[in-house]
């Protein structure tokens, strides 16, 4: 790795912030506009085209993630 690169890296992963690199996790930092995108991503893969089960699951997730402060599927 360049010198260049390293202090690019250092820059970007400054300015994002170490927190963010949790999104791979089930447990972030709870941001409730994140968590709305966060929830909604989550229910489509637990429920695919399936609308209702689809709703449930989105609700339930944003019902969980606002009572623990934190995003929870």
């Amino acid at each position: 790795m360049k010198l260049y690169q390293l202090i690019f890296a250092v820059a970007l992963m400054s300015t994002l912030g170490v927190s963010h690199a949790g999104t791979l996790q089930k447990k972030v930092k709870f941001d409730p506009s994140w968590c709305k995108y966060y929830c909604m991503r989550e229910a489509e893969k637990t429920c695919g085209s399936n609308e209702k089960c689809y709703r449930h699951a989105y609700k339930g997730c944003m019902d969980r993630s606002a009572a623990a402060k934190e995003c929870r599927y």
